[in-house]
């Protein structure tokens, strides 16, 4: 029974919309629309409405003549240029009458030229007769493409010698954005424009105990380059990101302090304490070699010889072995250390120079 019902229901709404469909057809059927004209250079007995007054729906038509002084150019409706390959070659353009009507006639003089300038959606903004040789003026005009600006008309205008019909050339307008940088503590808000590419350079020590570690983007992990290139495609905050770890200056310091040999000389022990504080532990203390000249400390370079430290004692003290041979090359101390932040895993490498000497 319910079923019954509901289907009973349905039949009643279908019914109901499809009278209300018939019924509101044939009342737009007898609705009458008003089809009017207006005539640039020429006179009005030039342009004929078919039916001023026309029932919805139905087929009307206008048409242009010719006279000795002035010849047909183009129609406008509401405003909008009609497309000439719509009207044929005695000047009469057929349309569908759905609503209100206004028609633009435009008219020239013979030996003249006409230049129309157009906007983005084929409005007629300016109609110019223009003699031959002569130019047209470029006409005060609005952009009524949202989000363009106005570069350039698309053809010169100038020393006419046939019709012209002139289109703007548009470019889209880049929206802007506000990209603040926070580095070392130091804020800057800058206004910035879409696809623009900035680039921002951290230094990657500050102070005696913060080493750059990586970008934050929008409270995201960017990069650990302290160089950042970056394209603008929205509002961004961007923050260079420091951690904690002892100066490499003063493990060098240290170090050569600790230079000794073993009994036979042979070998060469760089011993020091490498204080472990705050969430940073030491994964790897080691040196490489380069003879004199060298600079490049690439660790895949297999010019470079590679020694790692061995922890000595329960301590934090590590042990280099160098053989007595490798005198007078450059070292490259460097310190692998782990920083432990949010769960994750960052991995920061330490470098620097001296020349090991033996007396």
């Amino acid at each position: 029974m319910k079923r019954y019902k509901k289907l009973l229901s349905l039949v009643i709404v279908s019914l109901f919309l499809t009278v209300f469909a018939i019924i509101t057809v044939k009342s737009l059927t007898h609705v009458k629309y008003t089809i009017t004209k207006e005539v640039i250079g020429g006179t009005d007995e030039q342009v004929t409405i078919l039916n001023p007054q026309t029932f919805y729906g139905n087929t009307n038509l206008i048409q242009a003549f010719n006279t000795e002084d002035s010849v047909f150019c183009f129609f406008s409706q509401d405003g909008y240029l009609v497309d000439s390959s719509k009207v044929d070659e005695q000047f009469r353009y057929y349309f569908k009458v759905n609503k209100d009507i206004h028609f633009t006639a435009y008219f020239k003089t013979s030996e003249n030229f006409y230049v129309i300038f157009l906007s983005g959606n084929d409005r007629v903004i300016s109609f110019q007769e223009v003699a031959p040789g002569e130019s047209a003026i470029s006409p005060n005009f609005t952009v009524d493409l949202e989000g363009y600006q106005f570069v350039r008309w698309n053809k010169d205008f100038t020393n006419v010698n046939e019709d012209l019909i002139i289109k703007p050339i548009y470019s889209k307008v880049k929206t802007s954005y506000t990209v603040t940088v926070e580095i070392n503590n130091q804020i800057n808000t800058i206004k910035s424009y879409e696809g623009e590419v900035l680039e921002f350079e951290a230094p990657k020590i500050v102070g005696e105990t913060s080493y750059f570690s990586h970008w934050e983007v929008n409270g995201k992990k960017r990069s650990i380059s302290n160089v950042l290139k970056i394209s603008i495609y929205q509002n961004l905050e961007i923050k260079a990101i420091y951690s904690y770890a002892p100066h490499y200056e003063e493990i060098i310091a240290y170090l050569n302090e600790k230079i000794i040999f073993s009994e036979d000389k042979n070998r060469i022990y760089i011993m020091g304490a490498y204080d472990v504080r705050g969430n940073h532990e030491i994964t790897e203390v080691g040196i490489m070699l380069l003879p004199k000249g060298e600079t490049n400390f690439n660790l895949e370079n297999s010019q470079a010889i590679k020694f790692t430290a061995q922890k000595i004692n329960e301590g934090k003290e590590f042990a280099i072995a160098i053989p007595k041979q490798y005198n007078g090359y450059l070292v490259k101390v460097y310190v692998v250390e782990k920083t432990i932040k949010n769960n994750m895993n960052e991995f920061n490498q330490i470098f620097t120079d001296y020349y090991l000497e033996i007396k």
